[in-house]
């Protein structure tokens, strides 16, 4: 008689340790799926902070040759140095665009340049320095919708980076009347 008596207390065990492990499983899923999530939403934030890093870096390079091509330009620029859009002309269509802002090259060091002619090629021209110059660019991802070529004020910024560096430009002739003496701008110079 005690055997039937076991058998009837031991009926349904396996449903609840089957139903137990279930619960593990949806539980150990769940914890799985959300550190997933998380994890794709921290390599988007990265892509967009490298993206706009390397903006920023690019930035620079750009302002530099304009200054160069320009005649030693030293004032600040702002440009916008890319734009992606899904579907052109679509007015529910994200757009993005880097939106660069470069400091005004702010002179560190200014020396005659050794092997440079002496007051230019030519008698009468100025004479060439080499200049070290700080310099800092600061680069925007923005979005918006719409069929603007260009980012509204109102535009979403998504990542923000900014890249300081110092560069030496050698023969040169600055246009220090180019120069802001504007405190507000050269505070955009940062180190």
């Amino acid at each position: 008689m005690s055997a039937p008596n076991r058998n009837r207390k031991e009926q349904g065990s396996a449903y609840l340790i089957a139903l137990l492990g279930l619960m593990v499983l949806t539980v150990v899923g769940l914890t799985l799926a959300s550190v997933t999530s998380t994890e794709m939403e921290i390599g988007l934030n990265e892509r967009q902070a490298t993206r706009a890093f390397y903006s920023a870096e690019a930035g620079i390079g750009v302002a530099i040759a304009r200054s160069l091509v320009q005649g030693g330009q030293l004032a600040s620029q702002q440009f916008m140095l890319s734009q992606d859009r899904q579907v052109t002309g679509d007015p529910t269509s994200v757009n993005r665009a880097y939106v660069v802002d470069v400091s005004p090259f702010f002179p560190v060091q200014v020396e005659n340049c050794n092997w440079c002619p002496e007051g230019g090629r030519f008698s009468g021209e100025a004479s060439y320095s080499r200049v070290n110059f700080a310099v800092s660019a600061t680069s925007q991802e923005r979005t918006w919708q719409g069929t603007d070529e260009a980012p509204p004020a109102d535009a979403n910024v998504r990542s923000q980076k900014t890249v300081a560096t110092m560069f030496e430009a050698t023969p040169i002739v600055p246009l220090w009347e180019s120069l802001p003496t504007d405190a507000n701008e050269l505070a955009k110079v940062k180190f």
